[in-house]
């Protein structure tokens, strides 16, 4: 059982069978992210996505040449870098998953449904991973018990408690993993969620806890009133 207070959630979190064959999907995003970020230029404060592969640098690049023939060279310029990123993402993605140009992505019938339904979430968390949490701030990488390394989740917006028990859904946890080349751990997904308000509730004054860390004022005072 976890009390989640980033959720405001009580939540069971379990293992479903297979999910192991949905890290090559995660790999695929994560690859595919950092080979789209390579096709981004700017020139005169705007930013330019160009689609055909070159080995050229940023500034080896003749721009004006490109942009004479942007339809032929695949040339756009991009308002939303992080909306036509997922888009690129998911189209990539959604055509390997289809079997697209002769490669098709191994899933389990019983999480195809799934996979279609999450894909969006993995692409947004691996751009969170990639770009936004950052490691000694976010989150630590601590070696656990049985020698493997891992990623430990920091509270640093309540009490900056190092959560090692605690792994972040929707493959965030995973990408973190790749980004700092650990060993890959299956996803496991929320069963069954109360809120944490009526999960207190049930066990009226009856429930105890002990903690050294109540957390921010707020808090303290939601204790103190249900209990």
């Amino acid at each position: 059982m976890l009390v989640d207070s980033g959720d405001n959630i009580a939540k069971l979190a379990s293992s479903i069978p297979a999910m192991e064959y949905l890290e090559q999907i995660m790999s695929h995003i994560w690859y595919h992210l950092h080979e789209t970020e390579a096709h981004y230029f700017k020139h005169d404060g705007k930013l330019f996505f160009i689609g055909t592969k070159t080995n050229k640098s940023e500034e080896n690049i003749d721009i004006n040449l490109l942009l004479r023939d942007a339809e032929t060279n695949c040339v756009v310029e991009v308002k939303n870098k992080l909306e036509f990123t997922r888009k690129i993402l998911e189209g990539n993605i959604n055509s390997w998953i289809e079997g697209e140009g002769g490669h098709k992505a191994a899933i389990p019938g019983h999480l195809q449904s799934f996979v279609k339904y999450q894909l969006k979430k993995w692409i947004d968390s691996a751009i969170m991973a990639s770009f936004y949490y950052h490691e000694n701030i976010n989150y630590l990488v601590v070696q656990k018990k049985t020698g493997r390394h891992d990623i430990a989740p920091v509270d640093y917006s309540n009490t900056g408690i190092v959560q090692e028990k605690v792994e972040w859904q929707n493959g965030l946890h995973q990408f973190l993993q790749l980004k700092h080349g650990l060993k890959l751990k299956a996803e496991s997904l929320t069963t069954s969620f109360i809120s944490n308000m009526g999960y207190f509730k049930k066990y009226a004054k009856n429930i105890f806890g002990l903690t050294g860390t109540l957390g921010s004022k707020d808090s303290i005072e939601l204790l103190e009133e249900i209990y």
